[in-house]
C-alpha cells in the first residue's frame, strides 16, 4: 500500500522541515553575548551555521537560508567531500531505469554558490568545543594541490545531513558476495552498475 520510495520521499521531507525550522530559528534569534550596551545586535559579529553534508534536509536549508532570505550578519558554510549529492528519494526510480543518474544529482556546490554560501569541498574528522573560551570549530580534511591539510571551520550553530553506512557489512558471511549494500546510497547506482557489467562479462545478464 506504500511503497518503499514514497516513504523515503516523506522521510526525506520530513527531516528537511525539521532541519530548516531549527536552522532558521538558530539564524533569525541573537545568540548570547551579541549585545552591545543600549541592547542592539552588533552586525560586526557574524553568527557562523555551518552544515556538513549536502543531503537533501540541507539543500531545503541552503534554498531558505539564501543570500536575501538570511539577516545580513549570518554567514553558512556548507561542508561536503563531493560536489554532488544523490537525491535519495529518487534512486529507487533510478535503480528502475526510470532516471538517469545525472537527474538524481544535486549539485550541492553550484548551489551553495547561488546562495552566497561558502562552500568547502572536505571531510570532517574532528569537532572542538572548548567551554572556557567558547571557541567551538570542526577541523576538515581538504586537497590542497597535492597537499592534504587540515583547516578549522568555526561555528555558532552546527547541523549534520552525512547519511548512513551499513554496519557490519563486511563482517556478516557472504554479504558481500550475495548482496549490494545501499548504504552509502550517494554511490549505490554505481555498486549496481558495476554488478551488472560482470553478469554481463559472465553471459548472466543479455
Amino acid at each position: 500500500r506504500y511503497p518503499l520510495r514514497r516513504i523515503l520521499a516523506w522521510m526525506g521531507r520530513i527531516a528537511a522541515i525539521l532541519a530548516l525550522l531549527a536552522l532558521s530559528a538558530a539564524a533569525f534569534q541573537p545568540l548570547p553575548g551579541l549585545h552591545p550596551q543600549g541592547g542592539q545586535i552588533d552586525t560586526n559579529i557574524m553568527r557562523k551555521i555551518v552544515l556538513v553534508g549536502g543531503g537533501h534536509a540541507h539543500v531545503q536549508v541552503i534554498k531558505s537560508l539564501n543570500r536575501v532570505s538570511r539577516p545580513s550578519d549570518v554567514h553558512v558554510t556548507l561542508i561536503d567531500r563531493q560536489r554532488q549529492a544523490s537525491y535519495s528519494g529518487m534512486v529507487p526510480g533510478c535503480v528502475s531505469n526510470l532516471y538517469s543518474l545525472d537527474q538524481v544529482q544535486i549539485d550541492v556546490a553550484p548551489l551553495a554558490e547561488w546562495a552566497g554560501d561558502e562552500f568547502i569541498c572536505g571531510t570532517v574528522i574532528g569537532m572542538t568545543y572548548d567551554n572556557e573560551d567558547c571557541d567551538k570549530y570542526v577541523t576538515v580534511e581538504v586537497t590542497d594541490g597535492n597537499a592534504v591539510i587540515n583547516k578549522q571551520v568555526p561555528f555558532d550553530v552546527i547541523s549534520f545531513d552525512i547519511g548512513s553506512t551499513t554496519r557490519g557489512f563486511s563482517s556478516v558471511p557472504g554479504a558481500r558476495k550475495h548482496a549490494i549494500s545501499t548504504r552509502p546510497i550517494s554511490e549505490l547506482v554505481l555498486r549496481i552498475q558495476r554488478e551488472e557489467e560482470k553478469m554481463k562479462s559472465a553471459g548472466l545478464k543479455e
